[in-house]
């Protein structure tokens, strides 16, 4: 009796073990299959970052409001196809981020000024890139007003000749502009405001303001852009000289009438190593004699320079021979 007893109680305990260890094996499935699921949903859960300009839509409609934080002109050797190509493909992108736009200005336009500010949390930046549509020149023009249809932003450009800036392309670089806007979220109505030139003294006409491209190896060129400052050109050989060395390829009007009109040129290097920007001539001062300019840190546009090639800024405005003060003939250009 005492043998069965002790039978029926290992018996009992087999079985207690049997149940134990099957409990302990499904707990051990659950923890496998739970931590596995966890594991599943934390790598669908990691998204890669990127320095690429963003897809957004924005929830907004109509006429957005936004400011200029950047115009200006990038050069690109004709023998990079690999960075022309980048440039031409980049488009119309929105920067929605600080890594986003660091990338960009890295890329697209390396090292340039702004002075306009803006907050990601109430800004987007709308930014493009475009290539010239002519082999001798881009230019660039101002946005007049921006609107938001059917999934897609719609810029209207002033699309005034008196406004446009050019950046001359040579055998060697091509120009793309690069255009980076402010656009707020909350979308309000506005239209930016122009600034206007403000003469200071006589009447005048601008013929052309554009950039040209100067290797840096060329000492002697540099050098004739460097000292060349403001001059009068009077007579149409002298022009087309003039023309053909310091700015070959712009679209100015050459057909003047010398016999009663003349042209002043003026030549700037820009104030920084890095890029060189646009200026404003504001006519003729009637107590010096001298041509009044100023920098147009409101409304510029920027050509960048690296460490191959320089800008200078030129500037071409029509006047009538009457308006010429009598100390001319010291800084009369002669080719």
């Amino acid at each position: 009796m005492r043998i069965k007893f002790r039978s029926l109680w290992t018996l009992v305990l087999l079985c207690l073990c049997c149940f134990l260890t099957a409990c302990a094996r499904e707990t051990a499935s659950e923890q496998i299959t739970e931590s596995t699921a966890v594991q599943e949903k934390v790598e669908s859960a990691e998204i890669p970052t990127t320095t690429e300009p963003t897809d957004y839509v924005p929830e907004m409609s109509g006429k957005i409001d936004f400011r200029y934080i950047y115009r200006g002109f990038t050069g690109v050797p004709l023998d990079n196809r690999e960075e022309i190509e980048k440039f031409r493909n980049f488009g119309v992108q929105m920067i929605a981020t600080e890594d986003e736009w660091h990338a960009f200005m890295d890329t697209y336009c390396p090292g340039i000024p702004y002075n306009e500010s803006w907050d990601f949390q109430e800004d987007y930046l709308l930014a493009s890139v475009t290539a010239s549509e002519d082999p001798a020149f881009a230019v660039a023009d101002a946005v007049a007003s921006l609107t938001w249809e059917n999934g897609s932003f719609i810029r209207e450009y002033e699309k005034d000749p008196d406004h446009y800036v050019y950046a001359l392309n040579t055998g060697e670089y091509t120009h793309f502009y690069v255009e980076v806007i402010a656009i707020s979220k909350e979308g309000r109505d506005a239209t930016p405001e122009r600034t206007k030139t403000q003469p200071t003294g006589g009447n005048f006409e601008t013929l052309y303001r554009g950039f040209t491209l100067v290797s840096l190896e060329d000492r002697d060129t540099f050098d004739k852009f460097m000292q060349f400052g403001t001059q009068i050109i009077g007579t149409a050989e002298d022009f087309a000289a003039f023309s053909a060395f310091y700015c070959q390829g712009n679209p100015c009007d050459m057909s003047l009438d010398f016999s009663e009109e003349c042209v002043i040129a003026t030549i700037m290097l820009g104030a920084k190593p890095g890029y060189a920007m646009t200026h404003k001539s504001l006519g003729i001062d009637p107590e010096t004699g001298y041509l009044n300019i100023e920098l147009d840190y409101i409304d510029p546009v920027y050509a960048l320079n690296s460490g191959e090639y320089g800008h200078y800024f030129v500037e071409l405005i029509k006047v009538n021979r009457s308006e010429l003060p009598d100390n001319r003939d010291s800084w009369t250009y002669h080719s």
